[in-house]
């Protein structure tokens, strides 16, 4: 029996796992042997707790932010940089990291408690910055945006409920882009 649903921040072997659909956040997704459907576009922005930016204040430039303690999450693409836009193209960005973490709840979970700042997809954040657990900070225009893509192998058969569940979050996509 195969899995909907699996969290893990590793690429995804479909065959030995067993699983019939991945989501995946990336600035471009290479080609593969693999169905890449993109389902939306989200803003990379960077978030801090409210608690943190009230001992510390908010960064108010990119430099700026050498003076914060900031978090990175490790199992980008990007490794242990974020990924920054300057007039000579898409640039990694390194700083002097309080904390590199590779399990995005983790992260959540850190930038929550106030451990410092950290980058996100808006769309990973928006309940948090909702229910007032995180504020993001603006600095805008510094980061890419990043595609939000449903990833699956090619099955003659597919089930019936990946489908299904593919137009759910397609309907969910528009829906959120019509609201804001």
């Amino acid at each position: 029996m195969s899995s909907l649903i699996w969290c893990e921040n590793e690429q995804t072997n479909f065959v030995n796992t067993g699983v019939d659909l991945a989501i995946r956040l990336a600035i471009k997704l290479d080609d593969s042997s693999l169905i890449i459907s993109k389902l939306a576009e989200t803003g990379l922005a960077l978030f801090a707790a409210p608690s943190y930016l009230a001992s510390n204040g908010p960064p108010e430039t990119v430099a700026a932010l050498s003076q914060h303690k900031c978090l990175v999450f490790g199992g980008s693409r990007f490794g242990d940089s974020w990924p920054l836009m300057t007039k000579m193209g898409l640039q990694k960005l390194h700083l002097s990291w309080k904390v590199v973490m590779n399990h995005t709840h983790t992260y959540r979970k850190a930038l929550v408690r106030g451990m410092g700042i950290g980058l996100l997809p808006e769309v990973m954040a928006e309940d948090l910055v909702v229910s007032g657990q995180l504020q993001p900070i603006k600095l805008s225009g510094q980061f890419p945006e990043v595609g939000v893509f449903a990833v699956y192998s090619e099955k003659a058969f597919q089930p019936c409920r990946v489908s299904l569940f593919l137009e759910h979050l397609r309907q969910q996509f528009r829906r959120q882009l019509i609201d804001s």
